[in-house]
């Protein structure tokens, strides 16, 4: 591995981390339930940034398996807690895709 490729990883797993921070503070707040915490965002993190520097089948497996867990996720917690908010599962998205602009070297987008 070099240092670059772990530069990268490591900025979109920072950055994804704060957003699950975010997240579950505000989830704690609220007294609510969530599927995703500062762990789960970091994961969603680094995967996104991981499909971008994977290739071929293996990449595009990991984007649909995250997308079908975001959405399998939302899908669960409506109807348990019959609430539509969909915040967390937006902000997961996002922190997929700031994995995949860290990876391509887009920090400041990121």
């Amino acid at each position: 591995m070099t240092l670059i490729l772990l530069q990268k990883l490591g900025i979109a797993l920072v950055l994804s981390t704060l957003i699950g921070l975010e997240r579950e503070n505000a989830v704690y707040k609220d007294k609510k339930v969530s599927f995703a915490g500062i762990r789960t965002f970091a994961l969603i993190g680094l995967l996104g940034a991981l499909s971008q520097v994977l290739t071929g089948y293996v990449s595009i497996a990991l984007v649909v398996a995250v997308f079908a867990m975001i959405i399998s996720a939302y899908i669960v917690s409506s109807k348990i807690y019959k609430s539509l908010g969909a915040t967390t599962e937006f902000a997961a998205l996002i922190a997929f895709v700031n994995g995949v602009l860290c990876a391509n070297g887009e920090y400041v987008l990121a």
